[in-house]
């Protein structure tokens, strides 16, 4: 007797015994694609470890980098680093173009053209004093008004 005709004899009267040996790989595709309980494990592991990654990161390996001097090595809280970032822009420093005042009612204009010229100024609060009694719908107003309000809230920071 042949082994392939043994093997094909046992494999018809003993069910766990394969007819051929498969990959590990196909085997578990088979068993991913068949059984509807390892398919569910599978995509709630896989899912699971995505969750994971994102909550709590791997630590990644540090490799050993050649380092610089260290007089060329600049720490964040010297006071290097903070000399080299930009001022905050100012509202105060932002042009206006009061041409756009003509939108506004007459009697309102020359409110405006006084608020823009505190601003300019840098009396953020003078301006609020001037548009507290104009339309607050007017969308002049409302510009200016929140120009002010950051040029106060700046000045209360610097403070």
């Amino acid at each position: 007797m042949k082994p392939s005709e043994l093997r094909a004899l046992a494999t018809a009267y003993v069910p766990f015994i394969a007819p051929e040996e498969t990959p590990f790989w196909g085997f578990a595709a088979k068993q991913y694609r068949t059984d509807a309980s390892i398919k569910l494990l599978t995509e709630f592991a896989i899912a699971g470890a995505i969750i994971l990654s994102f909550l709590s990161p791997p630590k990644l390996p540090e490799f050993a980098w050649p380092r610089r001097a260290a007089s060329a090595q600049s720490t964040p809280s010297s006071p290097s680093f903070a000399a080299s970032l930009p001022p905050f822009p100012s509202p105060t420093g932002v042009p206006l173009d009061r041409s756009l005042f003509s939108a506004s009612s007459p009697a309102l204009r020359p409110v405006l053209n006084r608020a823009a010229d505190a601003l300019k100024d840098r009396r953020g609060a003078t301006a609020l004093t001037l548009l507290r009694d104009a339309d607050p719908r007017d969308p002049n107003v409302m510009l200016l008004s929140d120009m002010a309000g950051l040029a106060t809230w700046q000045l209360g920071i610097r403070q």
